[in-house]
């Protein structure tokens, strides 16, 4: 067990802010103009779109409130998980879409880590990235079914995945997963806040116009296209693409309404010592918990992780203390100082499945977080892109809105049931 000295309280904000470049000079929008596509959030969705349309040769502009990547973009763990939620399978695509339909889906997800790589190497993007793994260990010996199996399938489909036993896992993560883990090769990790602000570069760079603290307050039906009302000025668009995901609020009720916003706290560590074995080699790491454990390690040799903590008073003290004791728990790690301590909100949809939907004629909504955004909107960027050029090709399944039901418990809702998943968590690991 690696044990440091602790640090004073650590600094509340993320990690990223104190490490990552400036990012490109973006105005404000503060006279009227015109676009062909308006892009409504500057996050790593909206932005990938932007740049693939301008690649394109389509006109649009990306309209951010704050500044890019301000909300989850620039504030999660960095992951690049070629893998959705497990609940999220494609059975359940199947039966609503169509075999086909789940199979061009599941397929763009396994290749989403080396789309996102690739991205990063053709444009020569400055995030740290490094597409050194994912690691999934599974939590019980059911799980290790569970992923065992999965690992199999990917290995058939020519996916360079494969099942780890207990011994090679523990050594690859420095410390012991008794039900050994799935690797795959194509996954690893960035600096999201790094990683977005480049974007937000390419993005102009290929001619699209990005637009920060330009708040947009509502649009309308304007003749063939759309006005959109900002705090300042008005843009007229051909077609608006909302991206707001968690934080779309009252810009569009039932947009707002068809997801389930989570507030998710995250820590840094100081650097480990030199000879710290804990993902060395520079691999992510996400569990099959249900309160998922997440670690990796940042730029200069400390590590992050995170997740939910109960509601209430003193959250960013709790976060610490929960994360802090999970890495003494499961990783060995005791009483590492935490420089950084931060929250940001995701989005989750019911079914575990990103979505597009057509909200009227012009106006659509995307959202694909669920939590693993990073390389799920690198990939579909190109695929939306595709269908707001025309074609007719599209991975994602056009889906109607449906109104999350746990929608009303805001963003402390998953928090109350976090002492029963962990008791279930805690109850399968213990099962022989």
């Amino acid at each position: 067990m690696i044990e440091t000295k602790s640090s004073a309280a650590p600094h509340l904000r993320p990690l990223w802010q104190d490490i990552s470049p400036p990012g490109p000079a973006c105005v404000a929008l503060d006279e009227p103009s015109g676009t062909g596509v308006a892009i409504i959030g500057g996050g790593f969705l909206g932005l990938s779109v932007a740049l693939r349309l301008a690649e394109r040769g389509v006109r649009c502009a990306v309209l951010e409130a704050e500044e890019v990547g301000a909300g989850a973009s620039g504030r999660n763990t960095g992951f690049v998980v070629p893998s959705i939620r497990v609940s999220a399978t494609p059975d359940v695509l199947a039966s609503r879409h169509g075999t086909e339909c789940a199979g061009a889906f599941f397929d763009l997800v396994a290749r989403s880590g080396d789309i996102t790589f690739d991205l990063i190497n053709r444009l020569d993007l400055n995030c740290n990235a490094e597409q050194s793994g994912w690691m999934q260990p599974a939590h019980s010996p059911k799980a290790m079914k569970a992923v065992k199996s999965a690992a199999e399938r990917a290995r058939e489909k020519g996916r360079p995945v494969r099942f780890l036993e207990a011994a090679e896992a523990g050594a690859m993560a420095g410390f012991p997963l008794p039900n050994g883990a799935l690797l795959d090769n194509s996954g690893g990790q960035l600096n999201p806040l790094a990683y977005v602000r480049a974007l937000a570069g390419a993005a102009a760079a290929a001619g699209a116009t990005v637009y920060e603290n330009t708040t947009v307050t509502g649009f309308a039906r304007a003749g063939d296209g759309w006005r959109i009302d900002t705090a300042r000025s008005s843009l007229r668009a051909e077609r608006i693409l909302l991206t707001t995901n968690a934080l779309t609020g009252a810009l569009h009720r039932g947009f707002a309404a068809s997801l389930a916003p989570v507030r998710v706290f995250q820590i840094a560590t100081a650097p480990l010592p030199e000879n710290a074995a804990v993902l060395s080699g520079g691999q992510s790491l996400s569990d099959t918990r249900r309160h998922t454990f997440a670690l990796r390690r940042a730029p200069g040799g400390g590590l992050v992780t995170g997740g939910l903590v109960r509601a209430g008073r003193a959250e960013a003290a709790r976060a610490v203390k929960k994360f802090s004791r999970r890495l003494a728990t499961i990783a060995r790690i005791s009483d590492a100082p935490n420089t950084h301590v931060w929250s940001g909100i995701i989005a989750l949809t019911q079914d575990g499945l990103p979505r597009l939907s057509t909200l009227e004629p012009g106006l659509d909504a995307a959202v694909s977080c669920n939590g693993r955004g990073v390389a799920l909107t690198t990939a579909l960027g190109a695929e939306i892109a595709a269908y707001l050029s025309g074609e007719d090709a599209l991975a994602l399944p056009l889906a109607p809105l449906t109104q999350h039901p746990a929608r009303r418990l805001t963003t402390h809702g998953a928090s109350l049931s976090l002492p029963f998943l962990e008791a279930r968590d805690w109850w399968e690991s213990r099962a022989a």
